[in-house]
């Protein structure tokens, strides 16, 4: 062990049937909000991206120069796009459920 995790692991070990779950639901809310942040910005640019017709859309910057879709086919990148961002969220949700039912279940055994 070291300096950072001996005061959680005894902490946690003073009432493991309260705190084990909490610990790992809070684990897995601090893995799951860097992932919503992300979906919630590429569901925003994709939303951009179905009004202008135009992917990237206009104001993004880009690493290189590229030319931006139009029309219908930047039309169906933004959709793309918006699923992956749901489903990005779903999963961000999943991960924090499990994390916490998972602590749930470690109690439950010991």
């Amino acid at each position: 062990m070291n300096s950072v995790t001996d005061p959680l692991t005894a902490w946690v070990l003073e009432d493991p049937h309260t705190r084990a779950p909490l610990a790992l639901g809070l684990l897995g809310a601090l893995l799951a909000v860097p992932l919503v942040i992300f979906a919630v910005y590429i569901f925003r640019l994709a939303t951009r991206a179905i009004e202008q017709q135009q992917f990237p859309p206009a104001g993004y910057r880009m690493l290189r120069t590229v030319e931006p879709v139009t029309g219908v086919a930047a039309e169906r990148q933004g959709r793309i796009v918006r699923a992956m961002a749901i489903l990005l969220i779903a999963g961000a949700i999943a991960l924090a459920a499990l994390l916490w039912r998972l602590g749930a279940l470690i109690t439950r055994a010991a």
